[in-house]
């Protein structure tokens, strides 16, 4: 009986003193450590592309902080038509433990399509890198970066994107409707 107590005390213990390290990572659910915001690096960065992650680099499921980017357009600068994302971190200085630190990565998801500007400033920062998804989300508890539509990127990057689609005024729109209901009449 007596070994029995010491082991469960012993494993206890070891469960106690394991628990007492887990905080540290608990404190990185508000990462401190997130990307500027698209808006803020976009117009000084030196690229800027927008992508869709095609590959996890280190075989895991979910998000990750390292994959391949399939490059769909380049606003500025040059890019290979793929790029291998290996734990892209903002360049402004880290903050938090070491554990907050360490992972300050843009985690994302296959499928997951990016507009990555690299090499931008933010205030007295240069070799700034933000992110910001187009589609997908942020990993939660991880570096979040903006979430924005493809217009709203190339507004910020300050280039001429894609143009919304523009609906004709209300009334082209009800004469339409009455011209192919009276074409159909006729057709009676």
């Amino acid at each position: 009986m007596r070994k029995v107590l010491a082991t469960t005390m012993a494993t206890g213990t070891l469960v106690a003193a394991l628990g007492g390290a887990s905080p540290a990572l608990a404190e990185c659910v508000s990462q401190v450590n997130r990307f500027p915001a698209f808006k803020a690096v976009a117009p000084s960065a030196t690229t800027v592309v927008i992508g869709t992650v095609v590959e996890n680099l280190r075989g895991h499921d979910g998000a990750v902080a390292t994959f391949r980017l399939q490059v769909d357009e380049i606003l500025r600068g040059t890019s290979d038509a793929t790029i291998d994302v290996i734990g892209l971190k903002s360049g402004l200085p880290a903050r938090g433990n070491q554990a907050c630190r360490a992972n300050a990565f843009v985690y994302a998801r296959i499928g997951d399509v990016l507009a990555i500007a690299f090499d931008g400033k933010r205030g007295d920062r240069t070799g700034v890198n933000t992110v910001a998804f187009i589609d997908g989300r942020p990993k939660a508890g991880k570096p979040g970066a903006d979430i924005l539509s493809r217009r709203q990127v190339y507004r910020a990057t300050g280039v001429d994107g894609p143009q919304p689609d523009v609906m004709p005024p209300i009334g082209e729109q009800v004469a339409a409707i009455v011209a192919a209901v009276i074409a159909w009449l006729r057709l009676l």
